[in-house]
Parts: C-alpha cells; structure tokens; sequence
C-alpha cells in the first residue's frame, strides 16, 4: 500500500513560485512522487498580493477558505488581525477547515504522515492528532521562529520593539510544543538546529544546484553587474534594498561610475521604487521569469540582509550561480562558510569597499566565484536532501 503524506502549510508548490518557501514545497512533492507516495498539500487561497507571479499550483493539493474574492478580501483583512492580536498563530481558515471541511478531515484521517510546514501550522497538531491519533507527526520550520522576533526587536523602537519581544517570547513556547508533539522535526541547517529546544533533528538541506549546468568562461567573462534578490513582500528584503541603495551603492558608484545594480523580486514597494528612481545606475525589475539569467550577467551578487531568520535560498542560488556573493552576517547565515564569500560585513562602508573591489578585480571575483560554486554544488545536492527526508517521512 502506498504511503500517504498531507502536508498542512501556508502556500502549496508552484513552478515557478516567486518565494523561497513555494519552492522548498516543490522539492517535498518531487521527492514524494521519487517514492510513490500518495501526497495532498493543504494550504489558504493566497492573497493576490502574494500570489503575483506565481504559476498554477503542480500538484495534489487542497484549498481552505472562500472561492468568492469579495469574501476572500474579508478574510485576508480579518487574517492580518488576527496577527496583529498574535502573530504566531496559525491561519484561522485552516482551523475552520478542520472543523468543518468533510474533504480535509476524509484527508487528515487516511494520512500516514502529517507534515507541518511553517512554524505557525504548529498550532494544529493537538487538533490534528484528535483526527488521526495513529500518524507520524512531522514539523518542518523555514526559519526558527523566535529569532524572526528577537532581530525585528533589536531595529525597532516603542510599540514595534514591545510587539516582537512579545511575539518572541510565544514564538519561544510554540517551538517548544511542536518539538514536543511531533515524531520528527525539520530546519534547514545546522545552524537552525542548534536554535531549537531539542536536539537529534533532522537536517534538510535544500538541493537547490543547477544539475547538468556548467558556466563556460565566456558566461564567467561577460559578467559585469550586480544584482539584489528578493520576494519584497518579506519587509527584510524590501528594507535590505533600500539600505543597499541609498547605504552602499552611492559609494560603488562613486569609483565604478559605469557599474549597474539591479533589484529582482516581486511586489517592490512605492517606497523601493521611489528610492531606486533617485539613485544613479539602479533598476527594480520586479517579477522575472527567468531569474538564472539575472545572475547570468551579475559579476556580484547581494545578500545583504539586516534582520530575518533562517536560510537565505537566494543566497545559495547565487552561489550555484556563481557570483561572487557579497553579504551582512544575516544574509549568509547556515551557509557554508566565509571562504565561499567574496565578503561577509555588517558595515556599509566596507560592503562598498568589498563590491568597488570585486568590479576593479573582475577575474579575482570570478576566480572565487567559480571554486565556490564548485563545493556548494557538492554540498547542496539532491542525494543528500532525499537521504534527509527519507529520515524525516520514515518512507
């Protein structure tokens, strides 16, 4: 008989998905479907805002919440409120469709194995089990919750600083209840794990290489931009651009005057593209299809976060790519180590320095570049990501 995987999370996978998390999503189901496995992704009807861009969902999966926009406008407003009143709860349309959803509870029921994506979905396990007490419980967090807050505190002030220490502190408790109540957990490196309130986790690492793809030193030669990637509806990423432009190009500019920076994601705000329009030599793209040909003509690429938690997906792609990354601390956390990097600083002035460097010494980056995107092909692999899940689903 073949397995039965649900997974219960906030988006389903989509190809392309404009969002780190659609796309780990789509590595679950194409490892699913390596096994055979039966599979249903459970999520809310996106929002608009987030879904832009986005392609048709790929696979099994089912919808919770309203088919009408006008009742779905309502539950999006009445969700942010809800999040404002507690931010690490989890989506009221998905504990309604527990309660009342006959299709999702016939799922829940036949499940074998129950995968929570997202640490907020955590607060449906006890629900759940009552549905299905005999299924593996397994918890897969993106990004350890409590250090989302406790760094969204530090560049805060007044209310905003007493709302994330507070969010902290109940994100704190809820990781410690999933790890409690679930047979397997999952983060995505190492350096997440040691965050967590237990240890023994399962270690996922996201095979995000380009198989079968070799740069040829004629791509390599003909690099000579820079480029910031990032789903700007995450404020982390929309701020990040914004300090990159008015911070650190300036003084690029400055020494490279013919250098280009280009800003890559979707949803861009008024604000981030007002700031670009100031500033000299700077384009917001937005939403590309295409996003390996962005890095295809990047010499450098940015991973130059201030706040945020987790493993940067777009800071691996660059690498796999192979630009010479350049990034704060943040930016380039869980991942590898500072030799893979052309630069790792939380100082304007020497992230400027590091990029004025990269654009006077282009075969030096490209050099570094290359040998980096050599080991991190090696270590970010399908073979080891399926060895993990295979841990992780008991499959």
């Amino acid at each position: 008989m073949r397995t039965m995987v649900v997974v219960v999370g906030i988006d389903i996978p989509r190809s392309p998905s404009p969002h780190a998390g659609g796309r780990y999503l789509a590595y679950v189901q194409d490892y699913l479907r390596s096994e055979n496995a039966q599979f249903v992704f459970v999520a809310p009807r996106r929002d608009a805002q987030l879904a832009t861009g986005a392609a048709n969902p790929s696979g099994p999966h089912i919808f919770v919440g309203s088919h009408v926009a006008f009742v779905r406008r309502l539950e999006v407003n009445l969700k942010r409120l809800l999040w404002y009143l507690s931010p690490t709860s989890s989506d009221f349309r998905l504990t309604l469709a527990l309660l009342f959803s006959r299709e999702l509870r016939t799922v829940i029921r036949s499940a074998d194995v129950i995968d929570f994506q997202w640490t907020e979905t955590g607060n449906l396990i006890n629900r759940v089990k009552r549905l299905n007490p005999r299924a593996r419980i397994v918890a897969t967090f993106h990004d350890v919750l409590p250090q989302k807050y406790e760094r969204r505190a530090e560049i805060t002030g007044g209310r905003s600083k007493r709302f994330n220490l507070r969010a902290a502190k109940r994100a704190i408790r809820l990781t410690r209840k999933i790890c409690e109540l679930s047979d397997a957990v999952a983060v995505l490196s190492a350096k997440d794990e040691a965050l967590l309130p237990t240890t023994g986790c399962a270690i996922v690492v996201p095979p995000i290489t380009r198989e079968g793809r070799v740069e040829s030193d004629r791509c390599l030669r003909n690099r000579s931009d820079a480029v910031f990637v990032g789903a700007m509806h995450r404020p982390e990423n929309d701020t990040a651009a914004v300090r990159l432009i008015e911070q650190v190009w300036p003084m690029v500019i400055q020494k490279v005057p013919d250098a280009r920076l280009r800003i890559v994601g979707a949803n861009p705000s008024a604000h981030l593209i007002q700031v670009a329009a100031r500033a000299v030599r700077v384009e917001v793209l937005g939403y590309v299809q295409n996003i390996e040909a962005e890095y295809d003509r990047s010499l450098v690429a940015f991973a130059t976060l201030w706040s945020g938690a987790g493993v940067k997906f777009k800071t691996i792609d660059a690498l796999l790519s192979g630009c010479a990354v350049i990034g704060t601390t943040i930016g380039v956390e869980g991942i590898g180590d500072e030799s893979w990097f052309w630069s790792v600083s939380n100082s304007p002035e020497a992230l400027a320095e590091a990029t004025i460097d990269a654009f006077c010494n282009p075969e030096e980056a490209r050099k570094l570049a290359s040998a980096s995107a050599e080991v991190a092909r090696g270590f970010y692999a399908q073979k080891a990501q399926y060895a993990a899940m295979a841990e992780l689903y008991d499959l």
